[in-house]
């Protein structure tokens, strides 16, 4: 697919975040290694966000490349509710690197997700129903937390 019909298709089916569609000109990426990205010219562009904040490890690490592999070899997704071997491994060395008093590790998809389940786990540990959050933070409560009933503690300060 040449980089022109990638942004057309990219412009005509993807519905894309924080940002006007009618203005929008993403640029096609080519590849990644390391902390850029080039384009189908072989323009190379500093990454100075980690994408979504998420890839702080950059492109092209060999270690997470063949863990993702082999994991895919194995099975892609398993649901929470059953046990695997990465995930377990995963949980034990994130407890070993936590104070004493933490148990258990709680896995999410996104911030919303974090989020939501971050309140059911303070309510359940404090007993306590009011959420403080600052209004019309990203991802964070109040504004589109369906899962809290009205008259909840829900508060505009």
């Amino acid at each position: 697919m040449t980089p022109e019909k990638i942004v057309e298709n990219h412009k005509k089916y993807i519905l894309q975040s924080w940002s006007k569609q009618a203005s929008i000109n993403p640029i096609a990426v080519a590849r990644a290694e390391g902390i850029y990205f080039y384009d189908y010219d072989g323009n190379r562009y500093s990454d100075m966000s980690s994408q979504l904040v998420n890839l702080n490890l950059g492109y092209g690490n060999k270690a997470i490349g063949d863990a993702i592999k082999e994991q895919v070899d194995r099975f892609c997704y398993i649901g929470p509710s059953f046990a695997a071997e990465s995930r377990s491994t995963l949980a034990e060395m994130v407890i070993k690197l936590l104070p004493d008093l933490f148990g258990k590790v709680f896995f999410t998809n996104a911030g919303a997700d974090a989020n939501e389940n971050a309140v059911k786990i303070a309510r359940m540990y404090t007993g306590k129903n009011k959420i403080f959050s600052r209004y019309r933070s990203y991802c964070v409560l109040p504004a589109g937390y369906g899962k809290i009933p009205a008259g909840s503690g829900i508060e505009r300060l």
